[in-house]
């Protein structure tokens, strides 16, 4: 049983720092869709994961209904430091689930890159990525309210002007880091991680950036 339990100090930019000053590797598991629950979560931490993620949770319902959150996110003492991955489609609903987790988790990750198509007509996921503002006063909500570490996942787009828009504007108003799958909103999951692209990204990213879209991430 884990009495008096808190997040102490393992938040995500101090494991960053951590292994930039070791010149170390990070093992950083992403969101698994159906995957990531809390069991999960344990056996990977078992093999020296750094830090996890929840599976994307639909922030309305999160919001909305207790039993949602009672089953949607679990967590203890073992459990940290750990993200939660929403999925938003307007800055207060991103808001309100982040600061229903303040205090239980070390961040929350706004979900910018599901391709599927209900995603998309929900106007989450990849619907973010053709509104930068959006996104932006979105970080900037759940940072304000919740005091939490805020990241965002976004995708390449055919235009990287338009990737590096997005990164720009999330750093603007304090994103903690940005993951970039290397792969575009339209590309099929078998088509291969561009990582020039992503390289080509960093070149104008002043936070962390994290290279996704195969089991290996490369933190930049």
């Amino acid at each position: 049983m884990c009495a008096g339990w808190s997040i102490c100090c393992l938040h995500p930019r101090v494991v960053c720092a951590r292994a930039a000053r070791s010149c170390l590797s990070l093992a950083w598991l992403h969101a698994q869709v159906r995957f990531s629950k809390l069991p999960f979560r344990h056996v990977v931490r078992s093999y020296g994961t750094d830090l996890v993620y929840t599976p994307m949770i639909m922030a309305d319902s999160f919001v909305a209904s207790q039993k949602a959150r009672d089953v949607e996110l679990t967590t203890n003492c073992y459990d940290k430091p750990v993200v939660v991955q929403f999925a938003a489609n307007t800055a207060k609903q991103f808001g309100d689930a982040a600061e229903l987790v303040a205090g239980k988790v070390a961040g929350v990750d706004l979900n910018c890159g599901c391709p599927q198509r209900w995603a998309i007509q929900e106007g989450v996921g990849c619907a973010l990525l053709k509104k930068p503002e959006l996104v932006k006063d979105m970080v900037r909500e759940a940072k304000e309210r919740s005091g939490l570490h805020v990241s965002v996942k976004i995708r390449i787009a055919p235009d990287l002007g338009e990737t590096v828009q997005i990164l720009k504007l999330a750093e603007s108003v304090g994103v903690s880091w940005v993951t970039v799958h290397g792969r575009t909103a339209s590309s099929k999951p078998s088509d291969p991680v561009d990582y020039e692209a992503i390289k080509l990204v960093r070149e104008h990213a002043s936070v962390p950036l994290v290279a996704n879209g195969r089991s290996l991430l490369t933190l930049y």
